[in-house]
């Protein structure tokens, strides 16, 4: 889709989004699938971004998200922040085992 030709910055921003959740549903939006049908959730987020293609057209303010678009959004945000401290874990891991591994004087496993 050719969102960055918008010249509306807000609109761009919000189809972004959009487009983001909807690359992102099997993994990322888990939460707000929970106690919901998927295509609930994955229409009420398109419902919103038509929404807003159509408040832009009219030349009035974009609506705010709808309950779907919020639910997603904050889904994403908390699967983000979930992936963020998993890594963060990871290299927490990786740097003690590298740690230990110096002071006893073992060489690196060899990868290969």
């Amino acid at each position: 889709m050719a969102i960055g030709v918008i010249r509306e910055k807000k609109l761009r921003h919000r189809l972004n989004e959009t487009m983001n959740l909807l690359e992102e549903w099997d993994g990322g939006l888990v939460y707000a699938f929970h106690g919901r049908s998927r295509a609930g959730v994955l229409r009420g987020v398109i419902a919103h971004a038509v929404e807003c293609v159509g408040a832009w057209q009219r030349e009035e303010t974009l609506p705010e998200p709808n309950h779907a678009f919020r639910e997603a959004r904050e889904s994403m945000q908390a699967k983000r922040d979930e992936w963020e401290a998993i890594a963060e874990a990871q290299e927490e891991d990786r740097l003690r085992r590298r740690a230990e591994r110096d002071s006893a004087g073992t060489p690196p496993p060899v990868i290969g």
